[in-house]
Formats: structure tokens, sequence, C-alpha cells
């Protein structure tokens, strides 16, 4: 079943060397179909997704032990936390963390809402829209499935495959060619992502190589930076989740953190918490709005379909799979 998903994979990528215009093209008439025709869907999902993350934290379900009682963690706290922080974010925050509050701080939402580019009023939208896209609804669908999966892995003793947790709903093993679908569907879903992922990351890479050392940015550039992370990559699937995952986990948070301290510290520490303390609170104020489009967020649903439902949908296309990784390591905690 492998050979469906890599031939999807080649037909796609031939075809945009082919006619990078007519790829595009239809590449475009496909996401806008998928939008316009899922998307309340998308949102409403999203938003049980939500809800279901708090039934199970203020039920008892929230203190079960994953791989039952008194299973060992395989990884201590920090490196758990450090493995799926790096895990979820990916490589999204080397570039959107910035660029999308700065874009809707000039394109704030639809004309519908009427807020001015540049004002203070937009420095507000543009934050409370970069959390809706990157806070807790991504987290809470991560949550979900990586939760599902794992009791049903660890737990149940359900095969290590996305359709694991579908055994332990019905009860009894999928048929053979639906089980094969699913596990195919899914690997699809992780090559493209994967293709996704490090393009942006060699185009970023690149980027910053050429201007920080005068390199001119072409072919030759992009081919080292690909070389490079594929190397990277390379040395730490070679040596496991215990070394190289783990290692590069742990590193990569504490350059996070340390980060954010010379920002705080260095930076506009109080327009930092100011600001960032008013979105927090009008966040909170608008989420049910903006998680369903209802009061003032459906005036926002045409324009919404391009960032947050198209997020919800890039966090619900690498759920399955992200599941499975977190749902692994999760042996030991509740």
């Amino acid at each position: 079943m492998i050979l469906v998903p890599m031939s999807i994979f080649i037909t796609a990528a031939a075809a945009s060397l082919i006619d990078l215009d007519g790829f595009f093209a239809f590449a475009k008439l496909l996401n806008d179909w998928i939008l316009a025709t899922f998307s309340n869907v998308i949102s409403w999902a999203v938003f049980g997704f939500v809800l279901t993350s708090f039934g199970v934290l203020l039920t008892p379900l929230g203190k079960v032990t994953i791989g039952g009682a008194g299973a060992t963690p395989t990884l201590k706290p920090w490196s758990w936390f450090s493995i799926t922080l790096c895990t979820t974010i990916a490589i999204g925050i080397l570039f959107w963390a910035m660029a999308e509050p700065m874009y809707h701080l000039y394109e704030p939402g639809s004309a519908a809402r009427g807020i001015v580019a540049g004002s203070e009023e937009a420095k507000a939208f543009s934050l409370v829209t970069l959390f809706m896209n990157w806070a807790i609804s991504p987290y809470a669908i991560y949550t979900v499935a990586a939760l599902t999966f794992a009791l049903a892995y660890h737990n149940l003793g359900k095969p290590y495959s996305v359709s694991g947790p579908f055994v332990a709903l019905l009860g009894r093993p999928l048929p053979k060619p639906v089980a094969a679908v699913l596990d195919a569907a899914i690997l699809l879903a992780l090559i493209m992502g994967m293709a996704a992922s490090l393009g942006a990351g060699m185009l970023l890479l690149s980027g910053g190589v050429s201007d920080m050392m005068g390199l001119p940015n072409g072919p030759v550039l992009l081919a080292l930076v690909a070389g490079a992370i594929g190397i990277v990559v390379l040395i730490s699937s070679l040596t496991g989740l215990m070394r190289g995952i783990r290692v590069l986990s742990v590193i990569n948070t504490w350059f996070f953190f340390i980060f954010v301290g010379v920002i705080i510290v260095f930076g506009p520490t109080r327009e930092i918490f100011g600001q960032g303390g008013q979105a927090v609170l009008s966040y909170a104020g608008e989420f049910l709005d903006r998680s369903i489009f209802i009061g003032a967020a459906s005036e926002d649903g045409e324009w919404a379909k391009g960032w947050t439902t198209f997020y919800f949908a890039n966090w619900l296309a690498w759920a399955p799979v992200t599941a499975m990784f977190l749902g692994r390591i999760a042996r030991g905690y509740t």
C-alpha cells in the first residue's frame, strides 16, 4: 500500500516540474473547494476538540495513567516537554511567529470590521488572530488525537498504527482494505507535510544565510542547506528517540527560552506585557465567536477561510501522524 501514496507524491512532483503554473492553479482550486465546502465542519470539529480536552481535564479520565497504573515514563518531564514542544510548533515558528502578526497589523481582517491598518485596534486584532491560530485550538487537536492513540496503544494493546484507535472504538479489527487505506492516507499526509516543511525550512535558512553572509540565494545554496538539513535529520533518526531526537529537542527548547528571555530583558518589556496581556483577555472574550464564526466574527467568514480555517485544516491533517509519535512517548503520564 506504500506504493499508492508514493505514486501520488511522485505524480504531483512531476506535474509541478512540467507545468508549475498549471499545478499551482489546480492546487489553489482544490484548496479553495475544500475550504468552501468543509469550513463549517472544520470549525465545529476543532471547537469540539477544545471542549473534549477540557472535559478530559475535569473528569476522572484525566487521571488515568497512560500505560496503566505504575507505568514508568519513557522520558523525564523536561525531555518529554521539549520533544512535545518542538514536535507541535515545528518549523512554522521560524517564520509565522513574526510574519503573521505583522501581516494582520496592516491587513486587519475583512473590510466589514472597519479596523484601520496600523492602529491600536489592529495591533490587538493581530495578536488575537495569532493566538487563535497557534494556541488552544491546535493543541486541543493534538491532545485529543494523541490521547486517543496513547490509550489505545499503551492501555488497550492495540496495533501501533493509525487504525489502532478505530479497533478500540469498534471492538473488532478493521477490514484489511480499510486499514490499509487509512495507513496509506496518513503516509501520504506525512510525505506531503514533510516536503512542505522541508521546502519552507530551506527557503528560510537559505534566505538568512544569504543576507548574513552575502552569498547568492540560488540553487547551489538551497542544495547546501537541504543537504545540511538532511544530515541532521539522518543523524537524529539513526541515533533514535533517547539520543538524537531528545538531545536536539532539549537544545532547541533551551535556545527558545533563552531567546524569549533576551527579548523580555532587552526589548520593550512594558509594551510586551501590556499589549500581550490585553490580547490574552481579548482572545478569551472572542474565542467562542472566532472559533465558530458567530457574532462580530461572522463578518470575517470569507477572510477566515484563508487564515484560521486553513490553519485548523492544517493541524487536522497533521494530527494522526503527530498523535502516533506523541502517543508513543506519553507512557507513564496522565
